[in-house]
């Protein structure tokens, strides 16, 4: 049964022939012409391609020149070696004697030559994926014997490689195959007189290398060398982690007094009659002028607006306006000298508040008839004193509320003529509607005022926030 061997294993099949010159001695018989024919190509000839197919519709044919052979010789074995170059698809194929005479250039499947008997005595070589890329060796001793010994009987006319069955499709490295140089052999094995040695074929391809043997003993430790010259500087390693904060050191001597400020952004100062702006809102107007005149826009500007106004000259400030002011129509609000006063917008009118004397002290005390007034030390050279006006009623330094209604009892509390609640009831969460808090901010401080202003004609009751209006 023929079998594949590898290529090492063929080399050493050779070698061990070789070694044994009185038993037998190897002949190679090289391949005189190899093509194939086509059913589907039926007058192409593909003597010069560099593979042997075999499929369904391809067989190939191969001739070998046993000229070579000495005369006299009796050949004991002959072995047909091919190369399988591709796989698509396994099967089988057989070796078939061919029965005329045929030439590599002029086949093809036209004129392609009978078959005769099966080589192998009908026994099929099966080629599989496998097979790829390796040799594959066929004993058609007995064929080769009559080609031998009766050339008359049994001309050499070559074999046929063909497919058995309907399935398989792969193929052989013919003689013009470069690629690999695996061409067809025909290995005979003779016996008889040793003949005289051949010329030295040509030199082998180099074979790959080999495995890495093992590794040797370490050899003795050698002298140690010379110090080497020393290596630059590495760069800096990362910062360390922050200390713990250390204890807090003694407080050091106050500072000397540093000079007096000037009027921040929130100030806006005039020495001539000046018309108020939008962009004045929550700003302090200081007029330092005589008889100046303050105007306010005409309609009313948008609330939320409000402005703080300082009298800083010794004659009297008109603030007017086109709009309502204090609920009245258009008018004016006359503030004596060194006074303040604030002044806001609902959007419909302007309204005041009481005027201040600058640079007095006020003291605010609760009594049976609303709230006591009372001023002390100086601006302008005057003294406290003066008519209460706004919401108040009566002489510094103790007013009264003025009659803002009429007493009346009401939903949840009484009220007195000054608007006071006399009585209520507790409420409940229905009676508190859902509001917008008041927002308040800080009237100017009296403090900004020149110290030398009179307290006479101090008015309002003094609060210390009030809310945008």
């Amino acid at each position: 049964m023929p079998r594949q061997i590898s290529f090492r294993q063929y080399l050493f099949l050779l070698l061990a022939i070789s070694v044994s010159p009185l038993l037998a001695q190897a002949q190679s018989a090289p391949p005189a012409a190899d093509s194939y024919t086509q059913s589907s190509k039926s007058s192409t000839n593909f003597g010069t391609q560099t593979s042997l197919l075999v499929n369904s519709s391809t067989t190939s044919y191969l001739r070998f020149n046993l000229g070579t052979l000495p005369a006299g010789s009796s050949i004991s074995k002959a072995t047909l070696r091919l190369y399988v170059g591709a796989v698509t698809t396994g099967g089988s194929f057989d070796v078939d004697q061919v029965q005329a005479s045929w030439s590599e250039s002029g086949i093809n499947y036209k004129n392609q030559p009978p078959l005769g008997a099966s080589a192998t005595g009908l026994h099929p070589i099966s080629i599989s994926s496998s097979s790829l890329n390796q040799f594959v060796l066929i004993d058609i001793t007995a064929l080769v014997q009559d080609w031998f010994t009766n050339p008359a009987a049994f001309p050499n006319n070559g074999i046929a490689l063909v497919l058995q069955g309907n399935n398989g499709s792969f193929a052989f490295d013919s003689k013009e195959s470069t690629n690999t140089s695996h061409q067809p052999e025909l290995e005979i094995a003779i016996t008889g007189p040793i003949g005289p040695q051949g010329p030295q074929g040509p030199t082998g391809l180099t074979g790959s290398i080999g495995p890495a043997g093992p590794a040797g003993p370490t050899g003795a430790t050698g002298a140690q060398g010379p110090q080497g010259s020393q290596g630059p500087i590495g760069l800096p390693g990362p910062a360390g982690p922050i200390g713990a904060t250390g204890p807090q050191g003694p407080q050091g001597p106050q500072g000397p007094a540093g000079a007096s400020g000037t009027f921040g952004a929130g100030v806006n100062s005039q020495t001539g009659n000046y018309t108020a702006a939008t962009g004045d809102n929550g700003k302090l107007i200081t007029m330092n002028g005589g008889s100046l005149t303050l105007a306010l826009p005409s309609p009313a500007l948008s609330s939320p607006w409000y402005i703080g106004v300082q009298n800083l000259n010794a004659s009297n400030l008109t603030i007017s306006s086109a709009a309502q002011i204090n609920g009245g129509a258009s008018g004016s609000i006359s503030l004596a000298p060194y006074q303040m006063v604030q002044v806001w917008s609902d959007g419909t009118g302007y309204f005041s508040s009481p005027a201040l004397l600058a640079g007095a002290n006020i003291t605010l005390t609760p009594t049976s008839n609303g709230l006591t007034i009372a001023s002390s030390g100086s601006g302008g050279g005057g003294t406290g004193g003066g008519t209460a006006g706004g919401d108040l009623t009566g002489t510094y330094p103790n007013p009264t509320l003025i009659s803002t209604g009429t007493p009346g009892t009401y939903a949840k509390v009484s009220t007195d003529a000054q608007g006071r609640v006399t009585s209520g009831t507790t409420l409940s969460a229905s009676d508190i509607p859902s509001l917008q808090p008041p927002t308040f901010r800080t009237r100017q401080a009296l403090s900004n005022l020149p110290a030398s202003t009179s307290t006479a004609g101090a008015r309002s009751a003094v609060r210390c926030k009030w809310p945008d209006l």
